[in-house]
């Protein structure tokens, strides 16, 4: 969408004035020939000659500029996108504790895909538009020194005096152009830094980060909450969950599942609804590091497979071959390798590789509590069924409090707990 919005204001921005400048340019052009020829058809032709030759060479460079430009707009959808899907990530990465990597990876983005691009788009405009205006302006000088050398080679008139006035006042604007595009990539490199009140402040600044400390219950009591919508949802709703249940919430859509993990994580506050974590509030304290959450967002980085799970982290070999494994990932690392480069827009994997490359990345982590939001959407029913029990496993040899939503059944047969919202 964002690449669409590029191509499209610029299109329309041209398309409105193209006729207009089409047929002034064209009178323009004709009627000095006239004027030319009448006093001078020696002038005339050397004018036209020298007209034809700054043509195609603005031709050629014309197309390189055009080229930069549809590269640039597409290139400038890739960054856009990432910045969306940071921002829409952000409670995903801030409970990974991955901020400064997420910005790294961002500006190397920025810097590939924004600044990069527009320095070399920039570079040719220039180059095009200062070798215009020297040509453009040596029409006159030049057509009048062949009209002396054939005519009088001594004659020195005010004509050729203003010709040069014309070249020197000429190449004042290709100066400007140079010291605007400068300015215009300094500009551009300055919005940088935008991101980092994104990636470096909390959600809730005025929450306590829990760390080391060893979960042991959830508490959630809800009376019902009022939704945009004016929907209430999650009436009458209480339930506890104990360390090392594995729970699955069932429910219709829109009767509140998702909202309860929103409620869990602290990104959702309500009076009606009280939730505690080891008898701390989520209002009050920030659980990032114990618990963690996989959704139907798969936010996948232009990397690695391997960069893609660990995000920068060292772990053991055979520990990453056990996860790739539980996520049913082996086929396809056994295909293309842990460096195959996912590209920016995803297209050269599936949505179910995508899905399992996300949630390899939260369980390499062994988190001490792990929410499951609608994981196997993507995922066809062998598959959704091997990996329910493959995390079931996982789960109960490390001791990982789990709970799953899913509109599917494949995590209800290994729930000790059943909740119906």
């Amino acid at each position: 969408m964002n690449l669409l919005n590029n191509v499209t204001r610029r299109i329309s921005s041209t398309l409105t004035v193209h006729k207009f400048i089409l047929i002034q340019a064209s009178l323009t052009v004709i009627i000095s020939f006239a004027v030319l020829f009448y006093y001078s058809w020696i002038m005339a032709l050397a004018t036209a000659l020298l007209i034809i030759i700054i043509m195609l060479l603005s031709q050629k460079l014309a197309g390189n500029i055009g080229e930069l430009c549809a590269d640039s707009d597409l290139k400038k959808g890739y960054v856009e996108n990432g910045m969306l899907e940071i921002i829409h990530n952000i409670s995903m990465i801030k409970s990974l504790n991955k901020q400064s990597f997420f910005k790294i990876k961002y500006y190397d983005n920025y810097e590939k895909n924004k600044i990069k691009p527009d320095l070399k788009y920039y570079f040719v405009e220039t180059i095009y538009t200062c070798l215009a205006y020297i040509l453009m302006y040596a029409l006159p000088l030049i057509a009048i020194c062949v009209e002396i050398a054939f005519k009088n080679y001594k004659a020195i008139t005010a004509g050729i005096i203003f010709a040069v006035y014309q070249i020197i006042n000429g190449i004042q604007e290709p100066v400007r152009n140079v010291m605007t595009t400068i300015g215009t990539l300094k500009r551009v490199k300055s919005t940088i830094p935008l991101l980092d009140p994104i990636l470096t402040s909390n959600l809730n600044d005025n929450r306590k980060m829990v760390e080391d400390i060893e979960f042991n219950n959830i508490s959630f009591k809800s009376a019902g909450f009022k939704t945009a919508e004016s929907n209430i949802i999650l009436k009458d709703v209480s339930f506890e969950i104990n360390k090392g249940d594995f729970v699955s919430i069932k429910g219709d859509s829109g009767s509140g599942k998702s909202t309860i993990f929103k409620f869990i994580n602290g990104s959702l506050d309500d009076d009606n609804v009280d939730v505690k974590i080891n008898d701390l509030s989520p209002k009050e304290y920030n659980f990032y590091t114990m618990i963690k959450i996989v959704t139907q967002n798969n936010y996948i980085l232009n990397d690695t497979v391997i960069n893609n799970i660990s995000l920068g982290d060292n772990y053991d070999n055979d520990y990453l071959d056990e996860i790739i494994k539980i996520c049913q990932l082996e086929e396809f690392v056994k295909k293309y390798g842990y460096d195959k480069i996912i590209d920016s827009t995803s297209s050269n994997i599936s949505g179910g590789e995508k899905a399992r490359i996300n949630i390899a990345r939260i369980l390499i982590r062994k988190p001490e509590v792990l929410l499951l939001d609608e994981i196997c959407a993507a995922l066809d029913k062998h598959t959704s069924e091997k990996l329910a029990k493959n995390i079931y496993d996982f789960a109960k040899k490390n001791n990982i409090t789990v709970i799953s939503i899913s509109h599917k059944d494949e995590f209800e047969k290994y729930s000790n707990k059943i909740i119906s919202v």
